[in-house]
């Protein structure tokens, strides 16, 4: 199952970088535009993620909050 997640994480990250390329060469309004676009694919991504976090039923640890400030 990790490996799966790991994939699917490369492929999102993929996908983000190809979508957000194509989006600023054609429609780059400005920055708030952009800003809005990092956040619905960020959403989207955790979205996919929120089920597997409810079916372990487990809280993200201690030393996840650190790496992420």
């Amino acid at each position: 199952m990790e490996y799966f997640i790991i994939a699917l994480m490369c492929f999102l990250a993929v996908t983000k970088v190809t979508l957000q390329s194509q989006f600023s060469k054609s429609r780059s309004l400005g920055f708030a535009e952009n800003i809005f676009y990092n956040f619905v694919m960020f959403l989207s991504a955790a979205i996919l993620f929120i089920p597997m976090l409810i079916v372990k039923k487990s809280t993200p640890d201690v030393y996840i909050f650190g790496f992420i400030s």
